[in-house]
């Protein structure tokens, strides 16, 4: 009986490396979750994602549009990043690298809001000087930097100012219900403070 033929030994690749030398390696997995505040008012806060068995380094990316587009702001073996940045709305990315590859990315829909400094004055302020019903709109641009605004009414000349509205719009609609003269001042705000007021030195005089 003859003997069984003698494996061929293994032929070593261009880079002088056989089969058995070759160490084959998957990408690791997508990091579980990714974190950052919702909010700041300085622009510095941390950005940090879990670690990822089998990871090397991890790649951030940060858009500032919702996620239209995005930019690389970090790489290397820590699993969070320190960020530094001015007014805006940020959101961030991380994926997993190792030799085997990347994996898919860890992303967030929500965003963190960056407001340093206050929002401007809102540059003017619009009512109609009389009203047979009492019911009208007061109205303002938009502020630099503004995400909400707040409105106070003062009636008859009196120096004393009741808020009437605070939220998003830029408009408010009144209804009073007793005749007289009314004035209106705005101011714009958000988490690093408020603007000055604005006010119109026109009054709506209403008499239904």
């Amino acid at each position: 009986m003859k003997s069984p033929p003698t494996p061929a030994a293994p032929r070593p690749n261009s880079a002088g490396h056989t089969e058995a030398d070759i160490l084959y390696c998957w990408p690791s997995t997508a990091p579980a979750s990714i974190t950052y505040p919702a909010s700041s008012i300085t622009g510095r806060y941390s950005v940090a994602w879990t670690a990822s068995a089998g990871a090397a380094s991890y790649t951030v990316t940060r858009s500032n549009n919702g996620g239209a587009t995005w930019v690389q702001v970090y790489s290397g073996s820590a699993v969070s990043y320190s960020e530094n940045i001015t007014n805006g709305s940020y959101c961030y990315s991380v994926k997993a690298v190792n030799s085997g590859g990347a994996s898919s990315w860890t992303a967030r829909t929500d965003s963190c809001l960056v407001c340093t400094t206050p929002p401007s004055v809102p540059a003017s302020l619009s009512y109609p000087a009389s009203s047979k019903t009492g019911r009208y709109t007061v109205s303002w641009p938009a502020a630099s930097k503004a995400t909400s605004y707040v409105l106070k009414r003062s009636r008859n000349g009196s120096s004393t100012w009741t808020e009437v509205y605070s939220g998003s719009s830029r408009s408010y609609s009144e209804s009073v219900t007793t005749n007289g003269t009314y004035r209106y001042s705005v101011k714009a705000v958000n988490l690093a403070g408020s603007s000055g007021w604005r006010a119109s030195s026109l009054s709506c005089v209403v008499k239904r």
